[in-house]
């Protein structure tokens, strides 16, 4: 497998995967009824966990040894066999709150 480098790609391709996480968890929390005036609060807060799970910002360990997930995106579907990467791996839950106040439109 090969990696490419990239953190122009790399950026484009996280602000995007963060964005459809932000979208997702707003729309199931709308679905379930939650009430308006916390669905926003609610999802900045959920997609930061989850983003600093998938960022290695949360510690996490497996039999004891610490595992650290790393971030990369494929080419296609055909072309798995590299994989765009950033040298310091991903940092959306950094962007979190900004994004979700972009799509939430607020100023």
């Amino acid at each position: 497998m090969k990696v490419e480098i990239n953190g122009e790609k790399y950026d484009k391709f996280q602000e995007h995967i963060l964005a459809e996480i932000i979208k997702s968890t707003k729309e199931i929390l709308e679905e379930k009824g939650v009430p308006e005036e916390l669905i926003y609060d609610i999802t900045g807060d959920l997609s930061f966990q989850i983003c600093a799970i998938i960022d290695s910002s949360a510690v996490m360990e497996v039999d004891g040894e610490e595992v650290l997930p790393f971030l990369t995106f494929s080419k296609s579907l055909e072309k798995r066999d590299t994989v765009i990467a950033n040298d310091g791996g991903s940092y959306m839950h950094e962007m979190v709150y900004g994004s979700t106040d972009e799509i939430f439109e607020i100023d």
